[in-house]
């Protein structure tokens, strides 16, 4: 079994959008609570772990922050094919 001691469930989200877009700060200001104005690309794609409690429920979500050059397909191929979620991040 691939279940974390501790955690119900794990959820993988991915946040996609345009350079420049925000993806990183909105992961960022979730999973730390942190907020920069500060710009500093991505390369390829980066993650953060969260731990929450849903209806008694403890839950892990992987949240991805993505900066794939090109939307090369194998890559997003590989981050899509267990995702729970995508975010759309637009500016």
């Amino acid at each position: 079994s691939n279940k974390v001691e501790g955690i119900d469930g794990t959820l993988k989200i991915i946040v996609v959008g345009d350079t420049e877009s925000g993806k990183t700060q909105l992961v960022r200001q979730h999973c730390e609570n942190q907020y920069s104005d500060e710009y500093k690309a991505t390369v390829g794609a980066d993650f953060c772990l969260k731990k929450t409690e849903i209806d008694t429920k403890k839950i892990q979500s992987q949240i991805w922050d993505t900066a794939v050059p090109g939307q090369s397909a194998p890559l997003l191929n590989l981050l899509f094919s267990d995702a729970n979620a995508v975010i759309l991040a637009l500016d």
